[in-house]
């Protein structure tokens, strides 16, 4: 559990200190890679990105939801070998309408301000990505994986968004509870793990050093 949360607190720092991520979608013919602005919540289950419905990733995205971010802190030095992280988050996005659009659209402008205009343009689109896996990468080999797994929902569940609710303050991932950190020494706390489980929160975390990498 202690090594589940220093994975977590890492990349809540990471996403803290990351404005931009790569987004893969795919069409029939080939997968497209773009530059987006991205937050994260703070319990990491979903990140929100902002787009146009007149590009080719959200073209991609109504035909197929299923879609990966990467997000890393390399500095273009040749220390990045050694040091530098990647995470790549996979998962399906949907996109934010009405009263969850404008909660979410909140949080989003609290990290990126400077969109406001953009994201009041009619033609955009605010997506919320339902995270399935965290896989996080560093030293080209060490791979940890934790995977968010979707609970079994009542027919009755309550609005997460809805007013009053207990997830009604989702707030930026490492704002308020965390400080900003050197993400690379963090991490590296996290390279001996060899197998670890968080019972009970309907979360996998595990490790592998399989010499594959990315």
């Amino acid at each position: 559990m202690e090594k589940t949360s220093q994975l977590k607190k890492f990349l809540k720092s990471l996403f803290f200190a990351q404005k931009l991520a790569v987004l893969a979608t795919q069409s029939r013919k080939q997968p497209y890679g773009s530059l987006v602005a991205f937050m994260a919540t703070n319990d990491l289950k979903y990140l929100l990105f902002a787009t146009n419905r007149t590009t080719r990733k959200y073209a991609n995205i109504i035909k197929n939801p299923k879609v990966a971010m990467v997000v890393d802190n390399r500095s273009n030095e040749e220390a990045d070998f050694h040091e530098a992280t990647a995470v790549t988050i996979t998962g399906k996005v949907q996109e934010t309408e009405g009263s969850e659009r404008k909660e979410l659209q909140k949080l989003f402008l609290r990290k990126h301000p400077s969109l406001k205009d953009f994201l009041s343009s009619p033609t955009c689109v605010l997506f919320k990505m339902e995270v399935e896996t965290y896989y996080v990468v560093n030293r080209f080999q060490n791979v940890v994986a934790l995977q968010m797994k979707k609970r079994e929902l009542s027919s009755r569940r309550a609005d997460p968004f809805k007013k009053g609710s207990k997830s009604e303050n989702l707030h930026l991932a490492g704002v308020d509870r965390f400080a900003e950190i050197d993400c690379r020494r963090s991490f590296n706390k996290c390279d001996q793990i060899l197998c670890s489980r968080e019972m009970g929160s309907g979360e996998d975390f595990r490790f592998a050093q399989s010499g594959r990498g990315q």
